[in-house]
């Protein structure tokens, strides 16, 4: 159980870790919005079923490439090549 002091106290180490991202000079009205982006992104997470979850998941890894590849029937063969080459460029027209 907390006690009114170790819970002020988690509470300063929060608004801490929003300090740092803040512009110095007004600091209060950027950690209060840091404080709404948590909330809200705390109450998205909360509604959000599970099945969206793995399914957001899955579209943001196929966006950045990590997915599954789609081969063509055009597919070039690229012969090997040493490390120290950074380009690969094949010779098929």
């Amino acid at each position: 159980m907390l006690t009114a002091s170790s819970q002020g106290e988690l509470e300063h180490r929060r608004v801490k870790r929003f300090y740092q991202r803040v512009h110095k000079g007004k600091f209060t009205r950027g950690i209060a919005k840091q404080q709404q982006r948590e909330r809200v992104i705390a109450k998205m997470k909360e509604l959000a079923p599970q099945a969206s979850r793995k399914g957001t998941q899955k579209r943001r890894d196929d966006a950045q490439g990590w997915g599954d590849s789609i081969s063509s029937p055009d597919d070039e063969t690229l012969r090997d090549i040493r490390p120290q080459q950074h380009h690969h460029i094949s010779a098929d027209v």
